[in-house]
């Protein structure tokens, strides 16, 4: 589970004379630093992804808040305004919680 022995096999005597000792303990060497390069790929895209995250999230509290605003200001003013889906859905509720 570790390049240790690998590198131990590979410099010292009589190991390192052993053409069997040798393509195993290369072979170890080589799927580490591919094992570490992909973790370097791996961690840039996730601060990739939480990069990207974070501005669709900062993208979608604007537009609440623009919305949220322009909402106030319609009913302030006294405008009846309807979202699509939703304010139908409202109106049904307004209509069947009558007192």
């Amino acid at each position: 589970m570790t390049f240790i022995p690998a590198l131990i096999f590979i410099l010292r005597p009589p190991f390192n004379r052993n053409s069997f000792v040798r393509f195993h303990s290369f072979q170890c060497l080589l799927l580490w630093a591919v094992a570490i390069v992909v973790a370097i790929v791996l961690k840039l895209f996730s601060y990739l992804l939480f990069l990207f995250t974070a501005l669709v999230a900062g993208i979608v509290l604007v537009g609440a808040l623009v919305l949220w605003l322009v909402l106030l200001l319609k009913a302030f003013l006294g405008e009846e305004f309807s979202l699509p889906y939703i304010g139908d859905l409202a109106g049904q509720f307004a209509e069947s919680s009558r007192p």
